[in-house]
């Protein structure tokens, strides 16, 4: 009895570590003009996929940045984050969140905002206002797929339909069939977006950000 109560209790720790992942975000900036700190937040305007949880600022010495940090993911698959690069030392978390409550910084929107997925990558960013999109160097998975979903976008109809059917085990997947959602819905058409979740994994599908998706869009 005791030796099941240690494996209940082992599988109900590793469980709960394994909400909690460790990143390191490093990169290098090209051009670090009014680039003395680096700054990475999860704080974003989009409520869904915002955070307060992560908000550090780091120097950047001789064009090279580094983050550290770890993040509990709470079930979600994976979560999205910035960075952004100033002369200022003293920007502060509540300042940001003013600045993205008001939408004077709207991430997608600002070129000074990169967008990644909060995971080990290392980054090769060309400039402090040339950020929309960085070259990934080294790891960075989910980030090199968001950003070919970024690019997809961009295209069309037919390159989000290509790349969900690419990536059928990606949580990025989400994000483009989202996308096929509000196209669909100028159509008053909703079959294309139904079929494409069913084409998905099943650990997609059944995920936190699977199923709250698939009771937003009503998809059956």
């Amino acid at each position: 009895m005791k030796t099941l109560f240690t494996i209940i209790a082992s599988l109900f720790y590793y469980t709960l570590s394994a909400q909690t992942i460790n990143f390191t975000i490093d990169g290098n900036i090209e051009n670090p003009l009014h680039a003395k700190y680096a700054y990475l937040s999860t704080l974003s305007q989009q409520i869904p996929i915002s955070s307060d949880k992560i908000f550090i600022a780091v120097p950047v010495v001789n064009g090279k940045f580094e983050f550290k940090g770890s993040f509990n993911l709470e079930g979600k698959m994976m979560q999205q984050a910035c960075i952004f690069f100033d002369d200022r030392a003293n920007i502060s978390k509540d300042e940001l969140a003013l600045k993205f409550k008001n939408l004077i910084w709207v991430t997608g929107r600002e070129p000074h905002l990169l967008r990644i997925i909060l995971e080990n990558l290392s980054l090769q960013v060309k400039g402090r206002d040339e950020n929309s999109i960085a070259n990934v160097t080294n790891n960075g998975i989910y980030t090199k797929q968001y950003y070919e979903y970024i690019l997809a976008n961009k295209k069309g109809r037919k390159e989000l339909v290509d790349f969900i059917k690419k990536y059928k085990n990606s949580p990025i997947s989400l994000i483009a069939l989202q996308s096929v959602y509000f196209r669909e819905e100028e159509q008053n058409s909703r079959e294309t977006v139904s079929s494409l979740f069913n084409e998905l994994t099943l650990p997609i599908k059944t995920s936190k950000e699977g199923q709250a998706m698939k009771k937003s869009l009503s998809i059956k």
